[in-house]
């Protein structure tokens, strides 16, 4: 069946699985996922409004199609109508796509909080800036579309993922590329912390504007135009 959360609290620590879709519509009042438990989204999701927040050790795992499109705000590790306990993660399985059409904020809260990205993470939004404030891992595909920027300011792993597409990816916290990850976004822009490349890089346009850009053992070419700011 489907799933509509407009307000208050799911909590437990069971598996919720949604075989419909999931919507998630609040104009501006909070809805809460709390306790162990993983909400799967097994035919996907809309957030079109309001605030979503995972706390608890909560996992939000999408399987097939879920559209961001409004409620610019994402909260992990953090219950604003309650008691925060801490921790969750938000898993984009392999063959499913996460399309931000709005730009937004993954917030990061206490405890360990996570994106773990297996399938397409994208962004559809012409303009403005999407931040996702916690760990960022990627094993799948993360397109950057024409116009936007993807800042993770909260760091993670790439291991034989790829970041594609028009925009702009942005890197203000440490991150750190395996030898089978490739960067092929129209502009790379490296602002803080320590970034390690050990892959495939053919960004157009590079600016390193802070922090420390390595690739080990391995020289990589900067794209076709590289700023020391």
């Amino acid at each position: 069946g489907s799933l509509t959360q407009s307000s208050g609290t799911l909590s437990g620590s069971g598996t919720v699985t949604v075989t419909g879709l999931a919507s998630f519509t609040a104009a501006g009042n909070y809805m809460v996922e709390t306790g162990s438990g993983t909400t799967e989204l097994q035919g996907g999701g809309v957030l079109s409004s309001g605030f979503l927040a995972l706390d608890g050790g909560r996992k939000l795992l999408n399987e097939g199609i879920f559209n961001w499109t409004g409620g610019s705000l994402i909260y992990l590790g953090q219950n604003p109508t309650g008691t925060s306990v801490g921790g969750a993660t938000i898993i984009n399985a392999l063959g499913a796509t996460f399309n931000d059409a709005v730009a937004g904020t993954i917030n990061n809260g206490s405890g360990t909080n996570a994106f773990n990205n297996a399938g397409t993470f994208q962004t559809s939004f012409a303009s403005g800036t999407t931040t996702i404030g916690v760990t960022f891992n990627n094993t799948g595909s993360v397109q950057v579309g024409t116009g936007g920027t993807l800042n993770l300011s909260g760091g993670g792993t790439s291991t034989g993922g790829s970041f594609t597409g028009g925009g702009t990816l942005q890197f203000s916290s440490g991150y750190t590329f395996d030898a089978a990850s490739t960067i092929s976004t129209a502009n790379a822009i490296f602002s803080a912390g320590t970034t390690t490349l050990a892959g495939t890089y053919s960004a157009t346009n590079t600016t390193l504007s802070g922090g420390t850009l390595t690739t080990g053992s391995s020289p990589i070419t900067l794209g076709t135009n590289f700023t020391h700011a």
